[in-house]
This record gives C-alpha cells, sequence and structure tokens, in this order.
C-alpha cells in the first residue's frame, strides 16, 4: 500500500507548484500568446512594459519563498466554487472571442487554484504580487478618452495661468507657434499603470500595512498625473517657442521618462524612505498555526484543481471542432424582393463610394435594388467561421474610416424583418457624411449563427449559443440610401424595402 509522509519536505510541494504551471501554460496557451503579442508591442506599445512586471511579479514570489517554506498546505474545498466560475467565464471569453474577459479571469483562474489546493494563508502572500499583473494587462483602454480630455483641460489652463494664448477646439491647442493635438496616448496612462505597479511592489516588499499600502498607490497615481501634466505642457510650449520646428514635438517619448524620473521617481523614493521605513513583521507567518496534511488528502485537492483547470480548454476545443459546419461555409445571395423593388442586374451595377470598414470577412455582397424614386445599397459583410480576428465584432470594425466617410448622427427605427414570422428588431440608423458633402444613411443590424440582433453584445452572446449547435458564422447586415437632400425622408424608403424584401432564402 503506497503511503506519504504527513509533511513532506518543501520540495515535493515545489515539484507540484511546477507541475501546475505547466499545465496552466499548456491548457490557456492562447489566452497566454494573445498577452505576449500585447507585452512585445506588436499590438500596441502601451504594455509593452509587461515582461518587466512579469519577472517582478516572479521576484517577489521568490522573496517570500521563506514564508511559504513556514506554512503547511490545508485546502479550501470552497475555493472550487469560484475556481469553476472562473474557468466557465474564461470559456465564454474564448470561443466569444472577447479577448479582455479571458485576459482579465486569468490571474484569478491561477489565485482560486492557490486557495483551492494550499489554502488561505498561502492565498494571502501570494495576492498582491500575482494582482500587480492586473496593470500590466491590456484592460485599461476605456481610460484613454477621459485621460485625454482631463489633460487637455488642465494644459489649457495651465497656459491661461502662464499668460499664453491659446484657443481650444476639442482636444486641439491652438496657440501662436502652431496647433497641438492632444491624443490617446497623451493621456497619461501608461505613466499611471507603471506608478501604480510600482508602488505595489514597494508595498509587497517592504510588508508595510494595507492602510500605508492604499496611501502609497495614491501617491503614485498623484505624482504620475503631475508628470504627464508637465511633460505634455513643455513639448507644447517648445512647439509654440520654436513654431514646430522642435523635434520634441513628433518624437517626445525618450523626454516623457526624463519628466518621469525627475517628478516620480525621485519624489517616490525620498517620500517612501522618510514616511514608509516601517515595516511590519516580515515572520508573521511563522507564527500561524496550521495543522499537519497529509499528503495524500493534499494530492486530491491538486488532482481536484487540475481537473477543473482543464474543463474550459476542452469544452473550447470540442466546441471549435463542431464548427465546421456546411451551413457555415455556404455561399450568402442577395435576398428576392417584391414589386415595386427589384434587384439591379450585375451588368449595370457600379462600384459604391461608401462600404463598411471591416476587417477579416470571409466575403462581402454588394447589391443594389431599386424602385422609381430611388435606389438602395445592400452590403452584407459574411465571416464563414469566427475566431481572434476575424469577427463581426471588433473593436476595429466600423461603419466609416473617418477619413472620406464620417458619422454624424444616430437615430433608430422599428422595424420588422421578414426571416421568420416572430422576428421584429429596433433597427440602428446612422447618417453619415463625406468629405466631399454627401450624405448617406445606413440601417444595420447582426446575423449570428441566424439569429438577428441589433446589439454588438448580444451578438457576443449568440455567437457562444451559435457554438452549441456548431455554427460560428455571422454578418453584418448594412442598407444604405443617399439623401443629400432630406435624410428624413429615407425612413420611408427603407421601411418599404424592408417589406418588399425576404432575408429567409439569403443564408444569414
Amino acid at each position: 500500500m503506497l503511503t506519504f509522509p504527513a509533511r513532506p519536505p518543501a520540495k515535493t510541494y515545489l515539484i507540484a507548484c511546477i507541475l501546475f504551471f505547466a499545465l496552466f501554460f499548456v491548457a490557456y496557451f492562447d489566452s497566454l500568446i494573445l498577452l505576449a503579442r500585447q507585452w512585445n508591442g506588436s499590438e500596441s506599445a502601451i504594455y509593452s512594459y509587461g515582461f518587466l512586471v512579469f519577472a517582478c511579479v516572479i521576484y517577489l514570489l521568490i522573496l517570500k519563498a521563506d514564508q511559504f517554506k513556514k506554512l503547511t498546505p490545508k485546502p479550501t474545498l470552497w475555493a472550487a466554487l469560484p475556481l469553476c466560475g472562473f474557468v466557465l467565464l474564461w470559456l465564454i471569453g474564448n470561443v466569444a472571442d472577447v479577448q479582455k474577459v479571458q485576459l482579465f479571469v486569468i490571474p484569478l483562474i491561477f489565485l482560486s487554484s492557490i486557495m483551492l489546493c494550499f489554502g488561505l494563508h498561502y492565498l494571502k502572500l501570494a495576492v498582491v504580487p500575482i494582482c500587480i499583473l492586473y496593470f500590466a494587462l491590456p484592460l485599461w483602454d476605456p481610460l484613454w478618452p477621459y485621460l485625454q480630455e482631463i489633460t487637455t483641460y488642465v494644459t489649457h489652463f495651465n497656459l491661461r495661468v502662464i499668460g499664453r494664448p491659446v484657443f481650444v477646439v476639442g482636444n486641439i491647442l491652438n496657440l501662436p507657434g502652431g496647433s497641438f493635438f492632444i491624443d490617446v496616448s497623451c493621456g497619461g496612462l501608461r505613466f499611471l499603470l507603471v506608478s501604480t505597479v510600482l508602488s505595489l511592489m514597494y508595498s509587497s516588499m517592504h510588508s508595510i500595512t494595507a492602510r500605508q499600502g492604499t496611501t502609497l498607490v495614491f501617491i503614485g497615481i498623484a505624482l504620475s498625473f503631475l508628470a504627464n501634466w508637465v511633460r505634455v505642457l513643455a513639448v507644447v510650449l517648445i512647439g509654440d517657442a520654436t513654431n514646430m520646428e522642435s523635434s520634441l514635438v513628433e518624437d517626445h517619448a525618450n523626454f516623457g521618462w526624463v519628466i518621469y524620473f525627475l517628478f516620480v521617481l525621485v519624489p517616490f523614493f525620498i517620500i517612501t524612505k522618510y514616511f514608509f521605513s516601517t515595516p511590519v513583521d516580515n515572520n508573521q507567518a511563522s507564527s500561524i498555526k496550521t495543522e499537519n496534511l497529509d499528503f495524500s488528502s493534499f494530492l486530491k485537492f491538486f488532482i481536484m484543481a487540475c481537473c477543473i483547470l482543464l474543463i474550459g480548454p476542452t469544452v473550447a476545443a470540442a466546441l471549435s471542432l463542431r464548427t465546421q459546419n456546411p451551413l457555415a461555409e455556404s455561399e450568402i445571395e442577395a435576398p428576392i424582393t417584391k414589386p415595386p423593388w427589384s434587384l439591379v442586374a450585375n451588368a449595370k451595377l457600379k462600384t459604391t463610394d461608401w462600404s463598411p470598414q471591416y476587417t477579416g470577412m470571409s466575403s462581402v455582397l454588394f447589391s443594389k435594388y431599386e424602385n422609381k424614386d430611388a435606389i438602395v445599397e445592400l452590403h452584407i459583410v459574411h465571416y464563414a467561421i469566427q475566431s481572434q480576428g476575424a469577427e463581426v465584432i471588433n473593436s476595429e470594425n466600423t461603419l466609416t474610416d473617418e477619413v472620406q466617410w464620417f458619422s454624424s448622427a444616430e437615430s433608430q427605427l422599428t422595424s420588422t424583418i421578414n426571416i421568420n414570422d416572430s422576428d421584429q428588431l429596433i433597427i440602428y440608423s446612422e447618417e453619415l457624411r463625406s468629405a466631399r458633402g454627401q450624405r448617406k444613411k445606413v440601417w444595420y443590424w447582426y446575423s449570428i449563427g441566424g439569429q438577428q440582433t441589433n446589439s454588438p453584445y448580444e451578438a457576443k452572446i449568440l455567437q457562444v449559443l451559435a457554438l452549441f449547435k456548431g455554427r460560428s458564422d455571422a454578418n453584418l447586415i448594412a442598407i444604405a440610401i443617399d439623401c443629400n437632400n432630406n435624410c428624413d425622408d429615407a425612413d420611408s424608403l427603407f421601411s418599404s424595402f424592408i417589406d418588399a424584401a425576404d432575408f429567409r432564402d439569403s443564408n444569414i
């Protein structure tokens, strides 16, 4: 009979951790590759410090090795519930190709696994280092426009304080020496995230109290705002003084880090030296009373965690095999219409001056319909099998390119779409204007695995549900009408066309 010592050597648990790391890496390899692309700068330079943050997290965990050794694993059975929930959430994000959801739950999966296998005391030691990773994950893009607006306002205010004439239009500062556009990268998001990482690292390394750690984080954030405002103001003043001829106007990345060193790093280390130099007892782990655990019991919890860990990737792989559906690969066709609308023959069909700006599609159907009063354009952007970067709902997919065509207004209209007797959607529309002064009105909705929706969020949910039926096809359906004189009259033309069109045989 195989027996285990009541408390095996620490290296036995170390081997278990290494095996878990390896399994975690293999199971969530696709999501980790997405993260690596963000960190190597191929997707965006904003998170290119991510590998350094990961190395710092490993370093912090190594620093706590002695504290980990003094603890005895005490698995927590109820931690299996949040672990299952996080794995399920990752699965939804994976099959719906929502990158942010996948990356958001990966640290939570890891932390809940620690809780399940080793217990609460291990979790308390690991939670801060692991959570530092969140400030290197590409989850913070929604802050860009707000930081951009704040930076524009503060720069405008400071210019007026020092007496420089300035006129602001949107995020453009117009000065006598030239005009400066405060883009999203000028908002200081990178400074903000790096400062937060720095504060949390100091808190973890020196084991200061939670109150001190929170105060230090706010100090780091405040210093990062100050440094960014000084950077932008300095670049604007230099450009104004040199009539936009200074090289700093175009390339001020290195200049920004010089400002960061002077206004963040120097004050930060002075503040921490004189106000945050009293750590708590670093040997607090030795005072924790834990009962010895039979290794066979620990092994059961370890196997349970590994099995739960594999549920999401296994189901995702099974669903991906089911999506090889002949229906998804079939051709889309132009819908048939009843009089007074008729399909324009291919010989008379001319290219359009506008089309949806979508990428990664399998095919695009462009058709025109006419009656005695107007011409209607139909655009169907078809994705036979959706995957990361080739999906109908993607932040890079838009109706306009903001170069030749611009969105000027949005409205909604309730219409019945003739796909089946119960389909009735609120069809959203946008009024577009071109650089040449043309106007169009565009109505659009989505078809996901044969289900119609006007919501990009519902489209993601339908994408997940369609996979269980073996389908991953999706379409954007956009109907455009020229309305150079009066776009309000276009609503009645659209309603007339929808009543006459039959989408049921179009395979959308």
